[in-house]
């Protein structure tokens, strides 16, 4: 009798998943021994083949725990493979009781596909766009998954690969073949939550894609081996986006002795751009460069919220053991733009420098509101490239505006924790934690950043590094003297006024009003002290009697009674004292225009290298340049006339 009551539940539950779609749904479960087998939730296949010879576009394939010995082959069908499901025992077959198809639990019940390693465990062939493979272990193949390219044409689209483990598949030879885990040709397919480690290729030992518009998110990629010289882990063309994935100890170049891209290679993205998203790029090598990140062959990559660490390079005459941005091999450039990124503890073995960021040949990088910290060099920039750097940290020397030289004051580098100190709050396991010190990279971004993400107290202003603008960014003091209600300047006949107010004040010491002609190399100019306790408003002001024509930078440091210091944005005030030059837009994607009151001028762009690149004579009272075919960067503008010269920041858009 109990028997039968665990059969009639069983009939119930299955007609209430079923519902009323008119797709049919084939179970397999290898522990099914019964010598007919249809398919059915009574009498399942034994192996998962059966079910999709029998299956037709859109059924659902459930597969219970187990091992299954075989190569699949989806061909010309929309099927939903699923694992992960409990089943049942031989012994309840045996008497028709169904096994358990009604919830998958990726970590208990373990449904493993291994096959013969002269082919893909998977292979989808022809029409099988919006198919789903979702909760298998996958092992032991040529490769894991295969999107064949012999028979299939167009690319197949929208198919979803999740909540897998595919493992130690691929092969050790010295080829160009790609993608040990899987290999994708198609667009709109989607790599999610899976575990993808120990596969080996030619390139790309873990993913090889091609396409537009595929997505590979929430991924674990370790240990994967690329024999030959293109990405370690990832070797991808295409508009792809790469993001909230852990990509660790990935390598290339194994079998060749040289490569490039350990961790990820983007390449050849077209009119459009690839993006890297909060991801985890550690412990990456390539014996050249890129020991983490490469963007090449006329690729634009856009990382953001990335954290680049101990990645490394094995090169005497290279570095770019963190990222690295390289033009195609007919001089097509490619772009590197960065912003939110913390990129630290990268190295070369061979002791070579620019191991935060490498530029090569006719390539350009655009860095904003990023730290790079303890790589043995920050940057390299070669043949022809351009670095454009804003509102970041480094070690090594770089103009811009916002740029400065500091220890980020990381929480705990050794156990790979990134986040900022801070005395009102710092991020730790899900909850706030203080410290003693406070790191200088809190509310030191692009004034002009959002920063709605960063919780009270967040100062404001964006903070650099990988955390900015989330809701784990470290907080911003609030023990310094307090609030800082403006900051300005202005300049009045032959001096430049400065002003600025608190709203209150605690524990507060003195001002110190730094100046800069150039945003990056700061001095100390006067300190004004504080009344150090104040609940109403006070104001500040001060007069520089000898401004520099052109460009005057200033920063405020607030200087608490333990020499913590808190920084205000940085503020520009033009100084003409002929009173006629005129440039506008500074940022702009073609035109620049040049306002003249004087008789005659020369003007000189000038790459962030220094180096003259165009030269122009001029008359008034207007006149226009053509920026429009340079890459994106920042540029200076310089104007020479017989009463002096100037310079101008552009910004190439």
């Amino acid at each position: 009798m109990s028997h039968l009551l665990r059969f009639n539940l069983s009939v119930l539950i299955l007609l209430a998943l079923s519902g009323t779609s008119s797709a049919t749904i084939w179970y397999v479960d290898q522990a099914n021994e019964n010598a007919v087998t249809t398919g059915s939730i009574l009498n399942p296949f034994p192996s998962i083949q059966e079910a999709i010879n029998a299956a037709i576009s859109e059924d659902e394939i459930r597969v219970a725990q187990g091992f299954y010995n075989e190569n699949l082959l989806i061909n010309n069908k929309m099927i939903f493979l699923k694992g992960a499901y409990p089943g049942g025992s031989t012994v309840d077959y045996a008497i028709a009781i169904p096994g358990d198809f009604s919830t998958q639990d990726y970590n208990i019940y373990l449904s493993i596909i291994e096959g013969n390693a002269a082919s893909a465990i998977i292979e989808l062939r022809l029409e099988t766009s919006g198919s789903l493979i979702d909760g298998f272990v996958i092992t032991g193949g040529h490769r894991g998954i295969l999107f064949d390219t012999e028979f299939t044409w167009p690319a197949s689209e929208n198919i979803t690969i999740s909540n897998n483990t595919i493992e130690n598949n691929g092969w050790d030879e010295l080829n160009d073949q790609t993608g040990g885990g899987i290999r994708i040709t198609g667009n709109g397919i989607i790599v999610e939550n899976n575990i993808i480690r120990n596969n080996r290729a030619g390139r790309g030992g873990a993913i090889s894609a091609i396409g537009q518009n595929n997505i590979i998110r929430g991924n674990t990629i370790d240990d994967n081996w690329a024999n030959s010289d293109h990405g370690g882990g990832l070797y991808l063309f295409g508009n792809v986006l790469v993001e909230n994935n852990t990509i660790s100890n990935n390598r290339v170049g194994v079998l060749a002795g040289y490569g490039w891209g350990g961790g990820a290679i983007f390449l050849e993205t077209g009119e459009d751009m690839a993006i890297s998203r909060n991801n985890i790029y550690i412990n990456n090598m390539a014996p050249t460069y890129a020991g983490g990140v490469f963007a090449d062959e006329a690729a634009t990559l856009m990382m953001s919220h990335d954290l680049v660490i101990r990645n490394y390079t094995q090169s005497a005459s290279h570095g770019g053991g963190g990222i690295a941005v390289d033009r195609r091999w007919d001089n097509e450039s490619s772009h590197l733009i960065v912003n939110h990124c913390t990129v630290a503890y990268n190295y070369s073995t061979q002791g070579s420098s620019g191991n935060g960021i490498y530029v090569d040949q006719f390539s350009s990088a655009l860095v904003e509101n990023s730290i790079l910290y303890e790589n043995g060099g920050d940057f390299t920039v070669a043949g022809n490239s351009t670095l454009s750097m804003s509102y970041s940290i480094s070690e090594d020397i770089i103009s811009g505006a916002g740029n400065f030289q500091d220890d980020p004051l990381f929480a705990d580098p050794d156990t790979d924790d990134f986040h900022l100190k801070s005395i009102s709050g710092r991020y730790e396991n899900g909850n706030w934690v203080t410290d003693e010190e406070h790191s200088p990279a809190i509310d030191a971004g692009n004034p002009d950043a959002p920063f709605d993400m960063e919780s009270a107290p967040n100062g404001d202003r964006v903070n650099l590094g990988r955390y900015g603008n989330t809701p784990e960014a470290s907080r911003s003091s609030t023990t310094l003297a307090a609030d800082l209600t403006y900051f300005k300047a202005r300049q009045n006949n032959l001096q430049i006024e400065l002003s600025w107010e608190t709203n209150n004040e605690y524990n507060s010491d003195c001002f110190i009003l730094k100046k800069s002609p150039d945003a990056f190399k700061f001095h100390e100019f006067t300190r004004i002290k504080t009344e150090g306790y104040s609940i109403t408003a006070k104001k500040y002001s001060i007069i520089d009697h000898q401004p520099v024509s052109g460009s005057n930078f200033y920063m405020l440091e607030e200087l608490d009674k333990t020499q913590n210091t808190q920084r205000s944005q940085i503020i520009e005030v033009w100084f003409d004292p002929l009173d006629g030059i005129l440039v506008f837009p500074t940022a702009s994607s073609d035109l620049i225009n040049i306002h003249l009151k004087t008789d005659h001028a020369k003007l000189n762009l000038i790459d962030s290298r220094g180096m003259i690149i165009r030269s122009y004579e001029t008359s008034p009272p207007f006149t226009q340049i053509d920026i429009s075919d340079l890459p994106v960067a920042q540029y200076f503008l310089q104007i020479v006339t017989l009463k002096g010269q100037y310079v101008f920041r552009v910004l190439k858009l």
